[in-house]
């Protein structure tokens, strides 16, 4: 979601973190009890409607923050997008985040799927920070697995950049 676009964008607030869980044999309940109490972890599994995946809803207690833990689906490029997760140093742990390519193309997925404007404004943003970072040559809409949305969004994300070679510009 946003708090991993924004480590490869432009960092815009949010109200939510998304986390992607591989629970195996474990149950909700049992992350629910290593949380504590001060997480109250909805035992309700729900649907996204933009992603297509299932979730759990969790609160904290005296915070309008809301956590949204989505169970790994059986979607190809969920699959290969959790394979290729890295570690990222932050505030003394690790955490792990899709690749910068795999937020681009997760994100555009979501855009045609919910319709929302903000993943294609964190595309471009992406897009533009990353610059040179994302590999030549990759093909965004057809990166190792079918599904991936149409040369449609991209083509118009990539009509709002101007690659210059010394400095990226919107227009």
């Amino acid at each position: 979601g946003s708090m991993a676009s924004n480590l490869y964008g432009v960092p815009r607030s949010t109200q939510d973190a998304y986390f992607v869980l591989q629970l195996g044999n474990h149950s909700i309940l049992e992350l629910a009890k290593q949380l504590g109490p001060s997480f109250q972890v909805d035992s309700q599994q729900s649907f996204e409607t933009s992603t297509g995946i299932s979730r759990y809803i969790v609160k904290m207690a005296a915070m309008p923050f809301i956590i949204e833990l989505f169970l790994l689906s059986e979607d190809a490029h969920d699959k290969e997008r959790f394979a290729r997760r890295r570690a990222m140093p932050t505030l003394g742990r690790d955490i792990f985040v899709p690749t910068a390519e795999d937020m681009i193309i997760t994100k555009l997925r979501w855009s045609q799927r919910g319709k929302r404007s903000k993943d294609v404004d964190d595309v471009r943003n992406m897009l533009a920070v990353q610059g040179d970072h994302i590999p030549v040559g990759v093909d965004l809409d057809d990166h190792k697995t079918t599904g991936r949305p149409g040369n449609v969004v991209l083509s118009r994300v990539r009509s709002l950049l101007f690659i210059d070679p010394d400095r990226i510009v919107c227009r």
